[in-house]
């Protein structure tokens, strides 16, 4: 009898429990609803107010493969400011990713990922579930911002300040022959049939923050968020204006050169750029839940 008796309550006490984290999942969610225009409103006035650059490749280029508006091109970064500084982290930044800005203004977009993340999160503790790691923006592409705290505010009103962003697509595209062609050509192995691909599309890092490992960190993040999308290979198109700079750099963090490419991303004769290609690398969940990465 004394052990029935224990059993009720205990099973009572946790129905309580999960009944009033429940409740509160519940006010915490409908206060993002209310506080979370407001915080898009905030970060987007504080980001004009800085002046950052909203686009950053231009248009007049033929648009190549895997629906990319604009070819691969990382012109955007002066390929003479990478110096093998390892000023930054991971973790001594923090991340977002937005969708890819067009002609239309994306402060809804933003607004609507938010609260669909904040609704997946919210879903999932109520099922004791592990939420997504990552979660991309509908559309193949997205862009990768990164910040630091600026200003001598703190909490919920500190200022962001974005200093680099990075466009990337999302959505995992077939192959092609010249893509299987290089890959059978840089690394040596036969592609399977099924092979997936992705693409950076631009990098831009303010001019002040440059040299300071924040490319790397950047396509370390993009190569794991298509390595989870499904994307076996990342390609792009590096333009150094043919210094060779930043084409080295690439070479240092695992890119090769793909001249069986070029006519397919839209750079004959490395017109705009070496295209370049890499394997994706994914990460760990214990290593994307210790990255500040807001989605």
């Amino acid at each position: 009898m004394d052990f029935t008796v224990s059993t009720i309550i205990t099973t009572k006490y946790k129905m309580m429990a999960k009944l009033c984290q429940a409740i509160n999942l519940m006010f915490t969610f409908t206060a993002l609803l209310l506080l979370l225009p407001l915080s898009v409103a905030f970060t987007r006035i504080s980001v004009i107010a800085n002046h950052d650059p909203r686009r950053v490749v231009s248009t007049d280029r033929s648009p190549p493969h895997y629906d990319v508006s604009q070819p691969p091109s990382t012109s955007a970064i002066s390929s003479s400011n990478f110096s093998g500084d390892l000023d930054f982290k991971h973790n001594d930044l923090g991340w977002s990713i937005v969708p890819f800005e067009d002609e239309k203004n994306n402060i809804f977009e933003i607004t609507k990922l938010r609260l669909a993340s904040k609704a997946m999160r919210l879903d999932c503790a109520i099922k004791g579930e592990e939420p997504p790691v990552v979660l991309c923006p509908s559309g193949g592409r997205a862009v990768l911002e990164a910040y630091v705290r600026s200003g001598k505010r703190t909490g919920f009103f500190k200022r962001k300040k974005i200093i680099a962003r990075f466009g990337f697509t999302t959505n995992a595209g077939p192959s092609a022959l010249p893509v299987d062609e290089s890959i059978r050509d840089c690394f040596g192995i036969v592609p399977s049939s099924n092979l997936r691909i992705g693409a950076i599309i631009f990098m831009f890092v303010e001019p002040e923050f440059r040299s300071r490992r924040i490319g790397k960190l950047a396509v370390e993040i993009i190569s794991a968020v298509q390595a989870y999308q499904g994307s076996d290979f990342t390609i792009l198109v590096a333009d150094d204006k043919g210094s060779g700079k930043l084409v080295s750099w690439y070479e240092k963090i695992g890119f090769k050169q793909a001249p069986k490419m070029q006519e397919m991303m839209g750079s004959p004769n490395a017109k705009y750029g070496v295209s370049m290609i890499a394997p994706t690398i994914g990460f760990s969940r214990s290593r994307w839940e210790s990255l500040r990465i807001k989605w």
